[in-house]
């Protein structure tokens, strides 16, 4: 008994001393000859040190704040601590960096070089902490095929001038990304082309910036900042975003594009921005806001939106037929703008309910004139202009439900520029509240046929120089009418509403003009 026990023990220290029982976790990229002076290819030495750690599960370290370069492909197959220092690839192919496994850490490591094309986050569950990723040489910087992705505390910079450049693209339907507490510099493209679920994206608490100024500015271009594709489930919480001469800010669109020959099922989906700065300057601006074809619950609250030189703040052209209500939520922002603030279009035929609530906003337009037209190039080719009229501050079509309560709108300059002009258009929406607001112009009401309703109580109509009515109304259709406590400061207006057989008046109390 004595002998074999202390035959277990002798074999035990010798498998020890050998590494076998007791593995080295910690394996340092030095000891296997990578110097980090910059000038030295230490790619081989480091994927070496990768594929020791991988056989043992250990974690690749770097020394502090050095400068690695490599030439060919490195393959990370293990957790890593970079220390600060740099890696500098330059590879013969398109990919620099990509994965062997899920779940791999990476901390406080950079990648840096002009030659840098991109990083192909090819597996699951992968963690970007304290990171700084920079290139010029594609316009991918990040390509990500794997889910649950998670950048934290790290920068990612695509400074590449060719086309519109993306920090962080995808065409797979990945699900789960997180990225917060980071810096971005390029845009965001987030489509799912595979008929799959695919979504749950959150950003939180990041600096995001996107400079289109480098290309040709145009209609057709369509350079967009944030795109998203059949995705469901994304939010915005607490960042801040500055975008220069961009087309759009953010389109979500179905994967459809609005043929309802391809529509797929699945549309956006559960998409939130809250408590967000948002600052957009462009020449050529189309929608800051573009949910096309077929979003579905959309929630903006919080937010301070400045908007220049885009032909709409929020827009909506929906003309699918979708398998769930649709919600859109626009409440307590302040919204800077010098063009048209919402135009909603929803299809006719849709059976399920389409409803549009905007509630306790501060809306300043800032533009030095009215501008009744704008000018935009229509094809950089040819150098057209197409010019776009500034005809509504709101239109909606075929909506359902329409609340407008609480509102406040301003302007920068000493007098509000829409007192001739229709502040709101509704054509052929079902039930409509406008509550505690102040504006100036008119409201356009049209029915091409059917019975709508409107409520139209506690507001102040600043100015307007319709001559007849405030509110106009056209169609062959009928509305129910509330008219309560409403006060016009200053009209030509004999009164709010036209004398006309297809207003059915429910109420009308306590309303007063006072005329010029």
């Amino acid at each position: 008994m004595f002998k074999k026990r202390n035959f277990i023990i002798l074999n035990i220290l010798l498998l020890t001393s050998l590494g076998t029982v007791f593995p080295q976790k910690t394996v340092y990229v030095k000891d296997f000859g990578a110097i980090g002076n910059g000038k030295n290819d230490d790619g081989k030495a480091i994927q070496t040190a990768y594929n020791r750690a991988e056989k043992i599960n250990g974690t690749v370290v770097f020394e502090r704040n050095k400068n690695y370069r490599i030439t060919g492909t490195l393959c990370i197959t293990s957790n890593t601590e970079g220390n600060g220092s740099t890696l500098v690839p330059s590879p013969p192919l398109g990919r620099a960096i990509y994965f062997s496994r899920d779940g791999i850490l990476v901390s406080n490591l950079n990648f840096k070089s002009n030659h840098l094309k991109y990083i192909n986050i090819n597996k699951n569950n992968i963690t970007l902490k304290g990171c700084k990723i920079e290139g010029q040489s594609y316009f991918i910087l990040l390509s990500v095929n794997g889910d649950n992705l998670k950048i934290k505390h790290s920068s990612i910079i695509n400074n590449f001038k060719e086309r519109s450049q993306y920090a962080i693209h995808s065409i797979s339907g990945v699900s789960g990304l997180l990225v917060e507490n980071s810096n971005i510099y390029g845009g965001i493209f987030l489509a799912n082309n595979e008929n799959k679920n695919a979504g749950d994206y959150q950003f939180i608490n990041n600096y995001f910036t996107v400079n289109y100024s480098h290309l040709p500015q145009a209609m057709v271009v369509q350079n967009d900042a944030f795109y998203f594709r059949s995705i469901d489930g994304v939010h915005f919480n607490k960042n801040t975003f500055n975008f220069k001469d961009i087309n759009r800010g953010f389109k979500f669109t179905d994967k459809g594009e609005g043929s309802l020959a391809n529509i797929s099922n699945f549309p956006p989906n559960n998409i939130y921005f809250v408590s967000n700065h948002i600052k957009s300057n462009s020449i050529n601006g189309k929608q800051l806001f573009d949910f096309f074809s077929g979003s579905i619950n959309i929630t903006i609250v919080e937010n301070i939106i400045r908007s220049k030189g885009h032909t709409s703040v929020f827009e909506d052209k929906t003309q699918v037929n979708l398998k769930q209500d649709r919600s859109f939520l626009i409440n307590d922002n302040t919204i800077y703008f010098d063009y048209t603030l919402l135009f909603l279009r929803a299809n006719p035929s849709n059976k399920f309910m389409k409803s549009i609530e905007f509630n306790n906003n501060q809306l300043i337009y800032t533009s030095d004139s009215f501008k009744k037209s704008i000018d935009r190039i229509s094809d950089s080719k040819v150098s057209s202009v197409q010019e776009i009229k500034f005809n509504y501050l709101f239109d909606i079509y075929d909506y359902d439900e329409v609340i407008y309560t609480d509102n406040k709108l301003t302007s920068q300059k000493a007098k509000l520029e829409f007192v001739g002009r229709y502040t709101f258009r509704f054509i052929n929406n079902k039930n409509i509240v406008i509550k505690n607001s102040n504006f100036s112009g008119g409201i356009n009401l049209k029915s091409d046929n059917g019975i709508g309703n409107i409520t139209f109580t506690g507001n102040r109509i600043d100015e307007s120089n319709f001559k007849e009515s405030i509110i106009v109304f056209e169609g062959e259709g009928i509305y129910n009418v509330t008219l309560n406590n409403n006060k016009a400061t200053k009209s030509n207006a004999k009164s709010f509403l036209p004398n006309s057989k297809k207003l059915n008046m429910i109420s009308n109390k306590n309303n007063v003009i006072s005329l010029f």
